[in-house]
């Protein structure tokens, strides 16, 4: 499956849908996309849609994702992560994030992602 990420502003959050296997080069332009539209519009929550993503990313470009969002531009965004299913034990983007100030939540529905963005 090729790499597709769709990045589209919506009124209060952005959008970003993972349409097949996600690669490193990717991952670092849609981070550009997203700090150019923060900058721009000042929105400051992500929905980032991986259900119907591929192959994901090897575990240091899981990391080094992560620590984006604790880091500036990126600092002080919401990002709310819509998977179908969250195997057990599978919190390393969100550890990683966490950690170093990020706000990270996964969620399996999307209203309460959206609730959780917004609350």
């Amino acid at each position: 499956m090729t790499q597709t990420v769709a990045i589209e502003k919506r009124r209060d959050h952005i959008l970003v849908r993972i349409l097949g296997d996600l690669l490193t080069p990717a991952i670092t332009d849609s981070l550009t996309k997203i700090a150019e539209i923060r900058r721009q519009h000042g929105i400051t929550r992500i929905l980032c849609d991986q259900r119907e993503m591929g192959k994901p990313p090897d575990t240091m470009a899981i990391f080094m994702t992560a620590s984006a969002f604790g880091a500036d531009p990126l600092r002080g965004v919401r990002l709310a992560i819509l998977r179908h299913e969250m195997p057990e034990g599978d919190h390393f983007f969100e550890t990683v994030a966490t950690n170093r100030g990020g706000i990270v939540r996964i969620f399996d529905d999307r209203k309460a992602a959206l609730r959780w963005l917004r609350g």
